[in-house]
């Protein structure tokens, strides 16, 4: 079969502390351990607490709506659980999960790739190396990727210089380099960025926050997301990081989630 859609809604709005802390479990097949384990504000969209987030695969607003509609394929079941691993009660959820019996496409055995979500962060990200957002070996394809950004301190300015690099496969070099995190999000200049929020079918900085003028330069907190619908296919493995800052000579707080997926090992 394959769930077709995953949608929450909180019966009393969430705060941030609680969409980082509760987190959404799936396991396909019957396997022993979840191939999803992550918080449920990023897996909707936002690392920074509610958002209006109105992503074509994932979104949440301030309504209580919250959803996912990647297809999650599976043969022999699939079970989907909230887990609240805070001191905090997190309030009541109500659920709607969408399903069909068939597959989703014309494919079996094989050919047929699991969901997969992975959570990673650095508070803070520092030094020469540069923020993971993901690392994987295997077999499968990245298909998106929601990132948030914290300062450690209001002068700690252009983190968002930091270049995002992807290597796949057998590649020294990284087969992609991008010029910044405004461009990447397909944003531009810094002040415009971080003050006008945006959220569109496949990129996104919905919410910013904590913002300061330092010397004439905003700088604040930020939640950003990107979907490649083609996918970003990898056949061996595959190692997504960015910069921070420029050469990594900027500290800021960084986490992320990366969704892929993975084909199972037979």
């Amino acid at each position: 079969g394959c769930i077709l859609s995953v949608k929450i809604n909180p019966l009393y709005s969430p705060d941030p502390f609680n969409l980082n802390h509760i987190r959404i479990k799936i396991s396909y097949d019957n396997h022993s351990e979840p191939d999803i384990d992550v918080p449920i504000g990023p897996f909707f969209g936002s690392g920074l607490g509610e958002a209006e987030v109105k992503g074509l695969f994932v979104g949440m607003s301030s309504s209580g709506a919250y959803y996912c509609f990647f297809p999650m394929p599976f043969k022999q079941g699939i079970k989907i659980e909230m887990e609240n691993s805070s001191y905090d009660s997190g309030g009541e959820f109500f659920s709607e999960i969408g399903f069909t019996k068939k597959y989703p496409a014309k494919v079996t055995g094989a050919e047929i790739g699991y969901l997969g979500a992975k959570y990673n962060r650095a508070w803070p990200a520092a030094g020469k190396d540069d923020y993971r957002l993901f690392k994987y070996a295997g077999k499968g394809t990245v298909v998106g990727q929601v990132m948030t950004v914290e300062p450690v301190k209001p002068e700690m300015k252009q983190w968002w210089e930091g270049d995002l690099r992807i290597f796949i496969d057998d590649s020294s070099q990284a087969r992609f380099n991008g010029t910044g995190h405004e461009d990447e999000y397909q944003g531009g200049w810094s002040n415009f960025w971080m003050s006008n929020p945006y959220s569109l079918p496949l990129f996104g900085l919905p919410k910013a926050t904590g913002l300061k003028n330092i010397g004439g330069q905003l700088n604040g907190s930020v939640t950003v997301y990107r979907f490649w619908p083609g996918g970003i296919p990898f056949r061996k493995w595959i190692k997504i990081s960015t910069e921070h800052g420029t050469e990594n000579k900027k500290t800021a707080n960084y986490s992320s989630l990366v969704f892929f997926y993975f084909l199972p090992e037979f």
